[in-house]
């Protein structure tokens, strides 16, 4: 056979080959399957001596590998490209186009481990290429004297590139077939998330049929899935007061989603009529006019709230309108006062102080200072005790000061720590603590002063028969009207001195006044003559300042003439041991409710802190008093109805104000 004759037949050979080989192409779909049977099929009937194909994916790391014709040997080439080492010729191969020969193995690839498998043969190479996308290389083995062979090249081509379209349409259909596996679970977990969403959740159509609902739509309206999806539409659902609300949103919703609101509530009406309210959630399904809207019964919540806030409410009026005066500190300033917290304290506000320590009385600052600190401090967590304070504005002004018990706890409001302060007003009951008191000592009082009475009215009746004599003899003689000045004025004077000793036995019970429309002034210019000469005598000098043309009122004259009495001595025994100027000044004035009576001196004034217990019967400073003057004024000016105070003088000593009410007889009725 000629040369000629050899290459026809080899021609016809390679023809066989791959009409094989795409008869293999269209029937097989097994990447694997596909790759060997192209490979046993090129060295079938001896069209290639061996051939072998290496797959590479994207990243250009070996993926598939098969051959036939090479046995074991071909695992040193596969082993090679697995470690990412390429021959030359492979890498010639994969970046030219065509069939790329290699006429001497054996010399020109000697990086090759199959080099030697090739002795006089020549080793032909062609990328795997389909729309520019490279898959791997394809390389057969034929007899040299086959070289170069134009027809046989272009044949090797079409396989090469059948073999690629091959491989083009696996990858594709692998696409296709993640793509598919990709939605399937898509829209499995879609139908989860929406079966499972937790509320009524539903999809609308533009015209408002509900196309799509899930179990939970089921059970809030009370009809199965079949009665509603494509049957029923949204408003059937809604009541009539919220209909039009929501049709309006509707069609907002699908000519800009943004100009109506995505969440909002509404009343619903289930299959049996039951209406509930429903907080409904909504949105539109991208690039169509479909929403869907989720939405949740809150009927329970809607009754709980309500009972909430009626609860809140009941007891925000419990607060509001308790006796006692509940307050709350937080963060050292006082955020809530209801009140009669209020009342006792005065009004809130960001600048509050927790305890105003200027206006809570001297003696009470210090254990109200403890208190806080082991409250804030965490020492504590509930203290109590009870203080005397002034209310703003009123600061030792003993007419106004008042008694609370207070119970301060700690806390928990709105997630931080807060003190509770409940203040309770007791001023009533210490006064009532007081008088009890008072009265112990009134009665131990009365019987002093019977003993007293015993002693002192039998000697004191005698003086009086003495001069009652006296002044009968002196008449009888001829005396002097200075001498029968002085013997009366002995008499004004014990008999005032009869008046005390009945009012002191008296003192522990009400006595009836013998009131009379007089001015205050002539009581008071009494008292003044009477302690006149003792005054100079101690070198204490009187201002007198009485007022002209005061109103005259309804008093006991002699009473009131008592009172300036006792003031002035107390001032007097004040200004005993003094090394200043020694002044008394008395003042009256009014007021358009009371006369005001004023006592002032320059002596060493009345501390603060005993300020109120000097008008308690027997508290006295001085070691030669018995500590009932004072308490016998205060007595006869609460009996006229008015009051007495003590404060500083313009001299820097003590200054007594007694204010008798300017009323009429009928009044004091």
């Amino acid at each position: 056979m000629n040369s000629r004759e050899k290459n026809v037949e080899r021609l016809n050979i390679i023809l066989l080959t791959i009409r094989n080989v795409n008869r293999l192409l269209v029937k097989e779909k097994n990447l694997d399957k596909l790759l060997r049977g192209i490979c046993r099929n090129l060295t079938k009937n001896r069209g290639y001596y061996n051939s072998w194909i290496a797959i590479f994916d994207k990243s250009g790391s070996l993926s598939i590998t098969t051959q036939s014709g090479l046995g074991d040997e071909f695992l040193k080439l596969e082993k090679l490209f697995k470690k990412g080492k390429l021959t030359a010729c492979a890498k010639s191969a994969l970046t030219h186009s065509g069939v790329l020969e290699t006429h001497d193995p054996a010399s020109e690839c000697t990086d090759c481990p199959l080099a030697s498998n090739y002795s006089d043969r020549i080793a032909k190479t062609v990328r795997l290429e389909f729309h520019k996308r490279v898959y791997g290389i394809l390389t057969v083995s034929t007899p040299k004297h086959f070289s170069d062979n134009k027809y046989e090249q272009e044949l090797l081509e079409e396989i090469a590139a059948d073999i690629a379209y091959a491989l083009h349409n696996v990858e594709i259909e692998a696409i296709k077939k993640e793509t598919k596996e990709s939605l399937r679970e898509s829209e499995e977990r879609y139908r989860s998330v929406f079966e499972n969403t937790g509320t009524a959740t539903f999809i609308v159509e533009e015209d408002t049929t509900i196309s799509m609902v899930n179990s939970r739509f089921e059970n809030l309206s009370g009809y199965p899935r079949e009665e509603i999806e494509g049957k029923k539409k949204w408003t059937e659902f809604v009541a009539a007061e919220d209909l039009k609300r929501m049709k309006t949103y509707h069609v907002k919703r699908r000519k800009d989603e943004e100009s109506a609101p995505t969440e909002y509530e509404f009343r619903f009406i289930d299959k049996h009529g039951n209406k509930k309210d429903i907080f409904c959630k909504i949105g539109m399904l991208p690039g169509t006019k479909r929403s869907i809207a989720s939405w949740m019964d809150i009927t329970a919540r809607k009754h709980a709230e309500i009972a909430l806030h009626e609860s809140e409410q009941s007891f925000r009026e419990l607060v509001e309108n308790s006796l006692i005066g509940i307050g709350i500190i937080q963060d050292n300033q006082v955020i809530f006062r209801n009140p009669e917290q209020q009342r006792l304290l005065g009004p809130s506000s960001s600048l509050t102080n927790p305890f105003n320590f200027e206006n809570i009385h001297d003696e009470d600052v210090n254990k109200v200072k403890e208190l806080y600190q082991n409250l804030i401090s965490g020492r504590a967590q509930t203290l109590q005790t009870d203080f005397r304070f002034y209310p703003p504005g009123k600061r030792n002004f003993k007419p106004d000061m008042k008694w609370v018990y207070c119970r301060a706890s700690m806390i928990n409001y709105e997630g931080k720590a807060a003190i509770l302060v409940n203040l309770m007003d007791i001023t009533r009951a210490k006064e009532l603590e007081n008088l009890l008191l008072i009265q112990d000592k009134m009665t131990s009082l009365g019987h002093m002063a019977a003993g007293i009475a015993h002693e002192i009215r039998n000697p004191l009746s005698g003086i009086n028969i003495y001069l009652n004599t006296l002044e009968r003899i002196n008449k009888k003689r001829g005396g002097t009207k200075k001498e029968l000045d002085i013997i009366q004025d002995i008499q004004s004077a014990s008999y005032k001195i009869e008046s005390v000793i009945r009012r002191v036995m008296d003192f522990s019970k009400p006595s009836e006044l013998r009131l009379i429309l007089k001015s205050i002034n002539e009581p008071i210019e009494e008292a003044l003559k009477l302690s006149a000469v003792t005054l100079r005598k101690s070198g204490i000098k009187i201002i007198k300042d009485l007022e002209k043309d005061l109103p005259l009122c309804y008093i006991d004259p002699p009473l009131i003439e008592e009172v300036v009495l006792n003031l002035i001595t107390n001032a007097a025994n004040a200004l005993r041991s003094s090394s200043r100027e020694k002044l008394i000044r008395v003042i009256t004035t009014s007021d358009k409710r009371n006369i005001i009576i004023k006592v002032a001196d320059s002596g060493p004034g009345i501390p603060m802190s005993i300020r109120d217990k000097i008008f308690d019967p027997f508290f006295t400073t001085r070691n030669d008093s018995s500590g009932i003057g004072l308490s016998i004024t205060n007595r006869i000016v609460t009996d006229h109805g008015g009051s007495i105070d003590v404060k500083t003088s313009e001299f820097k000593g003590a200054e007594f104000h007694v204010n008798i009410p300017i009323q009429t007889k009928a009044d004091k009725k």
